[in-house]
């Protein structure tokens, strides 16, 4: 696959102490603090309707500082992101739109979600095998945090196994990562562009991956997840993308 744009992508997910900050400068409540409803597959269970159980603050685990943010939805992670943009002085990728919600910008040269297509050539970084390191789901546990079946903190340290070629970590398991396209389960396969956009509208976020309770297969470089944008589970998080 060939990028018809360079683009850069965080080393890691977003962590705890990222996030922290961008709600103490902002006053920011996720929607799972507002809406309630987070999942929690480290509990097996869901909140009950408009119980705000589960959070980024309390995602069903302990966590850390540097442990990788959770519970929030495609919406939190571009609030975020234009945050984020403007605390450096970019411009922001994301406008608000009355009947389409979150619009992107692609011109912009602040933060934003990777595309999908951002995403995995960044996840493969040179490969066409299964993993980034290779076919073998053998050695998947040198790379990510994924099958997880006993103890108390599923999500880990970001950046705390081996990273790809390109320097990136968790590419593979630890928590799902949001992207900026709407899923379509052909639109991606089909394209003929190196660079597709992703299709103009949908009902869902393509997710990618795999995390810390699925198996290898949904681990691998190819595998396609999705979710409405309003979901938040303690399997979720996000990592950035800007223009160089």
């Amino acid at each position: 696959m060939v990028l018809a744009r360079p683009f850069l992508l965080a080393g890691t997910d977003v962590t705890i102490a990222q996030f922290r900050k961008f709600v103490a400068g902002t006053g920011y409540r996720t929607e799972a603090e507002v809406l309630g409803t987070g999942n929690s597959a480290a509990t097996k269970k869901a909140a009950p309707q408009d119980k705000n159980e589960f959070t980024w603050r309390s995602p069903g685990f302990a966590q850390r500082e540097d442990t990788a943010v959770s519970q929030v939805s495609w919406n939190d992670a571009v609030v975020f992101c234009n945050w984020l943009s403007k605390q450096e002085k970019r411009s922001p990728c994301y406008r608000r739109d009355a009947e389409k919600g979150w619009v992107l910008d692609a011109r912009a040269k602040g933060y934003r979600l990777p595309s999908e297509a951002q995403w995995e050539f960044a996840c493969r970084a040179g490969t066409t095998t299964q993993y980034h390191f290779g076919d073998q789901y053998q050695s998947l546990s040198k790379y990510a945090w994924f099958n997880f079946k006993s103890g108390s903190n599923p999500v880990r340290t970001a950046g705390s196994k081996l990273p790809n070629a390109f320097g990136l970590y968790d590419m593979h398991g630890n928590l799902g990562e949001w992207c900026q396209d709407y899923y379509d389960p052909k639109f991606y396969r089909l394209s003929e562009s190196g660079n597709p956009a992703g299709p103009s509208s949908g009902s869902r976020r393509v997710i990618r991956g795999g995390d810390w309770w699925t198996n290898a297969v949904r681990c691998r470089s190819a595998f396609r997840g999705y979710g409405d944008q309003v979901t938040r589970s303690d399997d979720l998080g996000f990592r950035l993308s800007r223009m160089p």
